[in-house]
């Protein structure tokens, strides 16, 4: 998996980046998504998903809030004021009660702890990918899932 390649997609094809400063759970994730039929491209820091973002498009990106890099949240409302129409899934190993409200006010953004509940990320990734934003369902606007 190069971190910033671009590779030509149909209209069908489900991209996701993958965005943590953690190489292992890059490589876990990618392969666990692309196992369900996803493309995914990794970047391991605030400023490669930047890049990636810059030359392609996708329909869901997952972003680890705590990076040396860039502060997740920071790089999150980045994203969603460049990309509004793209949801963002944040994940963090870390609970904190100003993560959550601030998730909560953010339309198209979602929160999973680490571990990551694999079949809710996938159901997640799956019903975004399809629906987008405005077609989220019910169980997807609390933002948080344990």
């Amino acid at each position: 998996m190069d971190p910033i390649a671009v590779t030509e997609t149909s209209a069908a094809t489900q991209r996701i980046l993958v965005v943590d400063d953690e190489e292992g759970a890059v490589e876990t994730l990618g392969f666990i998504l692309e196992s369900e039929g996803f493309v995914v491209t990794p970047a391991l820091s605030g400023t490669a998903a930047m890049a990636a973002l810059r030359l392609d498009s996708f329909e869901v990106i997952l972003l680890d809030i705590v990076m040396p890099d860039a502060d997740g949240l920071v790089l999150c409302r980045e994203i969603r004021t460049l990309y509004p129409r793209t949801p963002v899934i944040l994940m963090t190993g870390y609970y904190a009660e100003n993560v959550f409200d601030d998730v909560q006010t953010m339309p198209g953004v979602f929160l999973l702890n680490k571990p990551l509940p694999i079949m809710s990320l996938l159901d997640m990734c799956r019903e975004l990918c399809a629906n987008g934003i405005a077609g989220q369902p019910e169980t997807l606007t609390s933002g948080v899932s344990a």
